[in-house]
């Protein structure tokens, strides 16, 4: 038995760290001196010397026995096994044993996060590391430290150390340029795991620690209970206690530690995670400009191919509007451009110029609707693409003018008919197939091919009609019954049926073998010129000499009464290939279109300079062709930009016009000291308005519609009920005419315009608001107020347009381009487009950053006087010293859109698109236009 205070210290010195090992160690401790019990180790008075104790822990954990204890196997793992880096773990245990410089404890270093953990080495509190007692320091000596480490590989890399170091360096410079942002993420990554793994091993400490203070506590029990000879091993308990305490304290310092690495992290990832979508949104904005950047120049594309390629430049356009609006919810400006580029572009799409005789007799597009051939009075035949551009060399070999030309249904072959009583047939290089067709005995007026392409037939002064095959060869006999020469003649769609007309007045129908079938068809009173079938087979349509179009049944009935509008012969008619249009044109100089109930479609296309001898729709049915008495060709779509007659009444120049609120009515003022309404028909409403003693120079309509500012050259605004009753006095202050005048959106405030250089603000009671807008170096002759009210426009006779906030301050810079006085301005109805009028004669649209959208409206003959946008953005009406008002299609990129894609529609490109960009324009067309409906 142990006994004495001699005893109880050395028995329970502490010869052990750490939270892992101190129970463990001391338990050994005592069970060896327990077991020993022999005398031999007892000093004076029958105690242990600490020399005994040394001599018996010497042989415990420095001999054979030690590869037994579990708590230093423990500590040799850890330096070694499940180190992950042994060669760090060694070196840097080797530095704190040795002692010869102080090794101070780093919260972010692994390996000595590592160290602590393994409790080999602790920290005291001048942050220096150190061997945790002499157990450990004597265990792992300098001599176990070297043999522990992997000396094999670093004999093995010793040699190639500098070629590796270089190679490292470049590496890391490389990896430095190329992954910084990369390394940033993933350290904070590595940072966020560490401090996960280390609050993971904080935890488990905690819970041995927990362990050992209930071993304690046990210890203690069991040291209550043995007798008064034990109670050295009761303050070895107590002792064990203090000490798990204190590892406790540390287990909770280490945990706090944890912690704040945890948080760092945190925060490390954050800071990641935020530069990651800075990176992001810079990768975005610079997609979006990219993106941005490819569809203004679609847009300018769009608009360079309309002057050669319209229906591409269109679909372009189209296309380039439905993209813009799928990624910015937008149009950009250069698109907005191109789709009213495509509206403006003329009815009339192209002159052609090459014959050298004045007249052009005859005209046909090829199948495929790219290809058209003239034949003239040179007696020549041309063939030509849709941009007027001559294709090979015209083809020569007739005698006499070139009356009739058509060509095949496989367009490879082209027949003519010619004064010289030939018909002559012709490949597409202008190479003559075969002889010329010799049998009639005048000049050959008419031919045309027969469906199957095998038949032609032909119609001659000599009153008669011939069939013939490809080769020239006559079928049957002549078909004799005209009393005059035969001007036209054509295929039933099924190619059983000929029609014909005559200068006896009649049309004819016939079969193959010449048989009449029915009786002359009776109604013109002069010659009839040019005769057609329905695409169906099942009406005819002629045009006379006597200036009118009839339709009839196969029976020859009349359908409905004869067009009349022509006011000279009517050379040529034809059905547009749905049937439900015919196209005439005549000796007046103008092609008309119109419905199968004789009512015309719009206005007469004008253009020839004489007369107009053939005309010819696309297969398409969107374009059609012409030829004249000028030497030219011309190509038209079937819209034209303007809609409906010129409204007419006034009897001076009309100097300023304005949609009423509801879109239903329309203001004008003039020059002839009156103001008018009108209905869209153009129908005036009531009597003339009349009260100012001058010139009116701008007229508008406040947002509810019931009153009316004029301007005039009396230098006063005046206010007016529907009725032209007038609303209280004059409103005086301008020193010069007042030009043009607005109402607000509220209908609250009046702006106004005058020669006095200057703008002006007043309330509806006629008193001033604020001062004057001064920047204009000449008269203001227009004013508008944008939707919102907060913007103004004006536009000057210095030519330039101006934009204002309500303070009177500039807005940007001066929008210039017109080369005369701009006399009118207005803002759309969304507020994002201004359109002015000027005294160049045309009108322009504009964006709020003064460029250009889209081509001038071009059509008045005079100074436009005053320009307005319909409320729903789709028209506009301006007035014109050409005493005429007109309406435009196309205000607004919306409008635009809407008329291309209507014009489209029915295109062959639209109905079967064969590319990216069809498909696009189609789908688009789709989406923002015909679902609209």
């Amino acid at each position: 038995m142990l006994g004495g205070e001699r005893r109880e210290g050395v028995a329970n010195r502490p010869v052990s760290g750490g939270a892992r090992g101190l129970v463990s160690i001391g338990r050994s401790v005592w069970g060896k001196v327990k077991n020993s019990g022999s005398p031999q180790h007892w000093g004076a008075g029958g105690t242990w010397t600490e020399a005994a104790v040394d001599g018996l822990v010497s042989r415990t954990f420095f001999g054979a026995q030690s590869e037994q204890d579990n708590n230093l196997q423990f500590v040799r793992d850890m330096l070694t096994k499940r180190a992950r880096d042994p060669v760090g773990v060694l070196t840097t245990y080797g530095e704190i044993r040795r002692g010869k410089r102080p090794v101070l404890d780093e919260e972010q270093s692994l390996v000595k996060s590592h160290l602590k953990l393994s409790g080999v080495v602790c920290r005291a509190d001048n942050a220096v590391l150190h061997v945790r007692n002499r157990i450990y320091r004597t265990a792992f000596d300098g001599q176990w430290v070297r043999e522990n480490l992997p000396g094999t590989w670093w004999d093995r890399i010793k040699p190639a150390l500098p070629v590796i170091v270089g190679l490292l360096l470049l590496s890391l410079v490389m990896a430095g340029l190329a992954g910084y942002a990369l390394q940033q993420r993933q350290m904070a990554q590595t940072q966020a795991v560490i401090a996960q793994q280390q609050t993971q091993i904080a935890n488990r400490r905690l819970e041995e620690v927990n362990r050992q203070r209930q071993e304690a506590q046990k210890q203690a029990r069991i040291a209550q209970q043995q007798t008064k000879k034990a109670l050295d091993l009761q303050l070895a308990a107590d002792q064990q206690r203090q000490e798990a305490q204190k590892q406790t304290g540390i287990a909770q310092q280490n945990a706090r530690e944890a912690n704040q690495q945890r948080q760092a992290a945190q925060k490390q990832a954050g800071i990641a995670q935020r530069n990651e979508q800075a990176a992001n949104r810079e990768r975005q904005r610079a997609e979006e400009q990219r993106l941005e950047a490819q569809l203004q120049e679609q847009g300018t594309l769009a608009s360079i191919l309309l002057n050669t390629q319209p229906v591409n430049g269109t679909l372009l356009a189209i296309q380039a509007a439905g993209r813009s609006l799928a990624e910015f919810q937008k149009v950009l400006p250069p698109i907005q451009s191109s789709l009213l580029n495509a509206v403006e572009a003329s009815r009339e799409k192209n002159l052609f110029r090459g014959h050298q005789d004045p007249l052009v007799m005859s005209v046909a597009f090829g199948p495929d609707g790219q290809t058209i051939v003239s034949g003239g009075g040179d007696k020549t035949i041309r063939l030509w693409d849709r941009q007027g551009k001559p294709l090979g060399q015209p083809f020569q070999g007739h005698g006499d003018d070139i009356n009739s030309v058509a060509f095949s249904p496989d367009g490879q072959t082209i027949v003519s008919g010619s004064s010289d009583k030939t018909i002559r047939l012709w490949d597409r290089q202008g190479n003559q197939l075969g002889q010329p067709f010799r049998g009639h005995q005048e000049a050959v007026w008419s031919v045309a091919f027969s469906p199957d392409g095998q038949t032609i037939v032909s119609g001659s002064s000599d009153k008669t009609i011939r069939l013939w095959d490809r080769q020239g060869n006559q079928l049957g006999q002549p078909f004799q019954g005209h009393q005059g020469w035969v001007r036209s003649v054509a295929f039933s769609p099924d190619g059983q049926t000929i029609v014909s007309g005559s200068s006896d007045k009649t049309i004819r129908l016939w079969d193959r073998q010449g048989n009449q079938l029915g009786q002359p068809f009776r109604g013109h009173q002069k010659a009839v010129r040019s005769v057609a079938f329905s695409p169906d087979g099942q009406s005819i349509v002629s045009g006379s000499v006597d200036k009118t179009i009839r339709l009839w049944d196969q029976q020859g009935k009349p359908l409905g009464h004869p067009f009349q509008g022509h006011w000279s012969w009517v050379f040529s008619v034809t059905f547009s290939p749905d049937g439900q249009t015919i196209v005439s044109s005549g000796n007046d100089s103008t092609i008309r279109l119109w419905d199968r109930q004789g009512n015309q479609l719009g206005q007469p296309f004008q253009g020839h300079q004489g007369s107009v001898w053939s005309v010819a729709f696309n297969p398409d049915g969107q374009s059609i062709v012409s030829g004249g008495w000028d030497s030219t060709l011309r190509l038209w779509d079937r819209q034209g930009k303007q809609i409906g007659q010129p409204f007419q009444g006034h009897q001076e120049a009309v100097s300023s016009v304005a949609f009423s609120p509801d879109g239903q009515t329309i203001v004008s003022g003039s020059f002839d000291n009156t103001f008018r309404l009108w209905d869209r028909q153009g129908k005036p409403l009531g009597q003339p308005f009349q009260g100012h003693g001058d010139d009116v120079n701008s007229v508008a309509f406040s947002p509810d519609g019931q009153t009316i500012v004029i301007g005039s050259d009396d230098n006063t605004l005046r206010l007016w009920n529907r009725q032209g009753k007038q609303i209280g006095q004059p409103f005086q202050g301008h020193q010069g005419w007042v030009r043009s005048v607005a109402f607000s959106p509220d209908g609250r405030t009046i702006v106004s315009g005058s020669d006095d250089n200057t703008l002006r603000l007043w309330n509806r009671q006629g008193k001033q608001i604020g001062q004057p807008f001064q920047g204009h170096q000449g008269s203001v002759l227009s004013v508008a107020f944008s939707p919102d009210g907060q913007t103004i426009v004006s536009g000057s006779s210095n030519r330039t347009i101006r934009l204002w906030d309500r303070q009177g301050k500039q807005i940007g810079q001066p929008f210039q381009g017109h080369q005369d006085w701009v006399r009118s301005v207005a803002f759309s109805p969304d507020g994002q487009s201004i359109l002015s009028g000027s005294d160049d004669n045309t009108l322009r649209l504009w964006d709020r950053q003064g460029k250009q959208i889209g081509q001038p409206f071009q059509g008045h003959q005079e100074a436009v006087r005053s320009v307005a946008f319909s409320p729903d953005g789709q028209s506009i009406v301006s007035g014109s010293n050409d005493k005429t008002l007109r309406l435009w299609q196309g205000g607004t990129w919306q409008a635009g859109l809407r008329i291309d894609c209507n014009r489209l529609r029915n295109h062959p490109v639209m109905r079967e698109p064969k590319d990216e960009v069809a498909r696009g324009a189609k789908e688009t067309c789709q989406r923002y236009v015909w679902s609209k409906r």
